[in-house]
This record gives C-alpha cells, sequence and structure tokens, in this order.
C-alpha cells in the first residue's frame, strides 16, 4: 500500500489548489460518534460544493434563450453575494495558512516549513471552498515527509473515509479536472 499512496497523488486525477489547511496531532482515538458527525459535515459540504459548481445543460433554443439568460442573470447575483458573505466569514474565521494542496480521494499532499512526523495521527482541516469557509475533515496518518529546497512535503494516507465521502471528493476532482481541460480549450487560439 505504501506505493500506492504516492501513486494516486502522482499518477492519477488530484484536486490541485492553494487553500488554507490547518492540521493537529492527536494521540487518542476519535470515538464513533465524532467520526460519524465528521462524515456527515463532510458529506455535506462536498454536496455544497457540488451545487455550486453545477452547471445546467446549455440549451440554446429560440424558446428557452430568454429564459436561460434570465437564470444565468440570478445566478451571477447569488454567486457575487455568496463571495460577499463568505469574504466576511473569513475575516471572522481564524483561517489558516494557504498552501499548495493536491487532494485524492484517499490522501493529501501539502508543502510548508512546519510539518509533522512520520507516523502522526492528524487530524486536517481542509478549507477547500472560498464560497463556504468550512472545512472538509480528514483523519489520517502522515505517510511521508520529505524534505525540500524551501520546506517540506507532506503526504497524509486518510483513515476511516466513509464511502459517500470518497465518491463525492471523485467526483470533486473530476469536476476540476473538467473545468481544467475546458478552460484549455477555449484559451487555445482555434487555429493552433
Amino acid at each position: 500500500m505504501d506505493g500506492d499512496i504516492k501513486v494516486s497523488l502522482e499518477e492519477g486525477l488530484v484536486y490541485e489548489d492553494v487553500v488554507p489547511l490547518r492540521w493537529r496531532k492527536i494521540d487518542t482515538q476519535v470515538p464513533a460518534a465524532q467520526l460519524a458527525n465528521i462524515y456527515s459535515q463532510n458529506e455535506e459540504m462536498l454536496r455544497f460544493i457540488a451545487a455550486l459548481e453545477e452547471y445546467g445543460a446549455a440549451n440554446t433554443d429560440e424558446e428557452n434563450s430568454a429564459h436561460l439568460h434570465e437564470l444565468a442573470r440570478v445566478e451571477n447575483k447569488i454567486n457575487l453575494l455568496l463571495d460577499m458573505v463568505g469574504q466576511l466569514l473569513a475575516r471572522q474565521t481564524d483561517m489558516p495558512q494557504a498552501v499548495l494542496i493536491r487532494l485524492s480521494p484517499d490522501a493529501i499532499q501539502w508543502q510548508s516549513d512546519h510539518v509533522p512526523a512520520t507516523g502522526d495521527q492528524l487530524l486536517l482541516d481542509v478549507y477547500i471552498n472560498k464560497k463556504h469557509p468550512n472545512p472538509l475533515v480528514f483523519l489520517g496518518c502522515v505517510h511521508q515527509v520529505e524534505a525540500l529546497n524551501n520546506g517540506f512535503s507532506v503526504i497524509v494516507e486518510f483513515k476511516n473515509t466513509s464511502e459517500a465521502v470518497a465518491s463525492a471528493l471523485e467526483k470533486m476532482i473530476f469536476r476540476q479536472h473538467r473545468r481544467q481541460i475546458a478552460s484549455l480549450r477555449t484559451s487555445t487560439p482555434s487555429g493552433a
């Protein structure tokens, strides 16, 4: 399994972004009730992220054109409101430092100066969505700490992640990948 974690972060689809991340070492077993609460909160947060990212299928016939335009206008206003509220909440929240992460359904990697030791059990707060500053919370074990020129790279393997959360993470990662491909296509000149 050791090589599988590194492979999943290097060769598979991963979510990459610069996001606030906080970790804390835990020395005791996480109670089942707390784990259930973490699963529930993560599922809710991932549903919220999916709803924000959801794009309706564009229907281009004239009958629906005006209706779609009106829906897009309302959606833009809601997005602006969510951005403003998210910024206000972020100012009120003690947000951790933002770091570059690579996230798969079974592990996370980040770079930092302050790192845990290999084998440490951690609770991680990962603030994926800037419009809703509530974190995804993961329980994991430090799989690898590697020295870099400008700090350290840390890989944490998730423990006790529910199937629903893993599935929702896979979908979120795929949506980001699909957006990146679409963005590359629109930014590349058609004659290239």
